[in-house]
């Protein structure tokens, strides 16, 4: 008797078939079609289609902005509110600032990490909000608490760039204990 796939492993199943550099074109169409319209995997495939827009690796599927906004409506639907996450992402591409940010605090409200992550580099490039390197190191830390190790860095580039040679040591310190080797050195 063949054991019945959870609904987490079809989905993944679904993905790694569509990844598979060796799946027929109308295979991906099948599976795109069904990532794109099921309601089974509770919102979690309408994130993957809607991430596959904004991914820097080659995604073997192509999301416009607008299905990437679709699909991350559709999330919501589901009531998987990480699709906000995306929605900020949208509005930030179309350069509706003030829309973004609201979407972007609503998830850090949930404590959704990347968000810290996002809110950090946006205030310390002065995007879509005014340059803040004191808010911004905050949230670079409140990342790095989340367990995005990317926040050590930015904290780094912010003490650096005060010259804040004991604040560098301490955040090369910490992020060491957590097995990260950051650029600088201590004496």
């Amino acid at each position: 008797m063949e054991k019945t796939l959870t609904k987490k492993e079809l989905l993944y199943n679904l993905i790694k078939g569509v990844q598979d550099p060796f799946s027929t074109a109308e295979k991906q169409r099948d599976i795109r079609r069904i990532l794109s319209s099921s309601s089974n995997f509770g919102g979690l495939n309408h994130l993957y289609l809607a991430r596959c827009h904004f991914s820097n690796r080659k995604e073997p599927l192509i999301v416009s902005l607008e299905e990437a906004k679709e699909q991350a409506l559709l999330a919501i639907k589901e009531k998987n509110n990480v699709g906000y996450y995306f929605l900020y992402k949208v509005k930030l591409e179309k350069k509706e600032y003030q829309k973004a940010i609201t979407y972007l605090k609503y998830m850090i409200s949930i404590g959704y990490p990347d968000a810290y992550m996002d809110m950090a580099n946006l205030l310390y490039k002065g995007v879509a909000i005014e340059k803040d390197d004191r808010e911004a190191y905050k949230y670079y830390e409140k990342a790095t608490e989340k367990g995005i190790d990317k926040g050590f860095f930015g904290m780094l580039l912010i003490a650096s760039s005060y010259h804040d040679v004991k604040l560098e040591k301490k955040i090369i310190e910490k992020a060491a204990q957590c097995g990260l080797v950051l650029p600088g050195f201590i004496e």
